[in-house]
């Protein structure tokens, strides 16, 4: 069976000849509100859960400064050209995003880009390098990876997309499970255009 991480590294390489964008300048420090705004603007498109969801307001989770962190720690450059192309193409719908930033900027960046989508997904950190690796080689090993933090794994999208929760994190009383989930548009809703 393969993983979540060896499939996003398969399906979605970069079309040849897509030339990268503009290099910008890397990102240091907290990030600003415009550089938030924008990560959860990218990874509503990437992922095809809207923004609202991501990002709740209030946001007791706040996993999105996670994941923010894990990208910016692991290539500030690179985060700062991801968000640079959402500021180019804010105009654009969200599966428009998506694909420039998959297939029209260049394999480093959509393999940071796919880093960024297992982040939410799965709370963990994947090198981007071991992704492209991986799927040049069609291999079906497993893919080291970094468990962000505990409240990034707790708060993974795979969880709510299961509509379930990570083991031993439910608030809910003993035999929660017994009750069907909530619809899986509680949990994911739509992309905003």
């Amino acid at each position: 069976m393969r993983s979540v991480a060896t499939l996003a590294a398969g399906p979605l390489l970069v079309a040849e000849g897509c030339a990268p964008h503009a290099r910008a300048a890397a990102i240091t420090g907290p990030p600003t509100g415009a550089q938030m705004r924008d990560f959860v603007v990218l990874s509503s498109a990437l992922l095809g859960i809207a923004a609202a969801k991501l990002a709740p307001d209030p946001d007791p989770a706040n996993t999105k400064a996670d994941c923010f962190a894990a990208a910016q720690q692991h290539d500030a450059q690179k985060l700062a050209e991801l968000l640079a192309i959402v500021d180019a193409n804010r105009t654009r719908t969200p599966a428009e995003i998506a694909d420039v930033t998959l297939n029209g900027s260049g394999q480093e960046s959509s393999f940071f880009a796919k880093a960024v989508m297992l982040a939410w997904l799965l709370g963990s950190w994947y090198d981007p390098a071991l992704l492209a690796r991986a799927a040049a080689s069609g291999s079906d090993a497993p893919i080291p990876s970094t468990v962000i933090s505990a409240n990034a794994y707790r708060e993974a999208w795979a969880w709510k997309i299961a509509q379930t929760k990570a083991m031993g994190t439910s608030n809910q009383g003993f035999g929660y499970w017994t009750s069907a989930p909530r619809p899986l548009g509680d949990f994911i809703g739509e992309p905003e255009a």
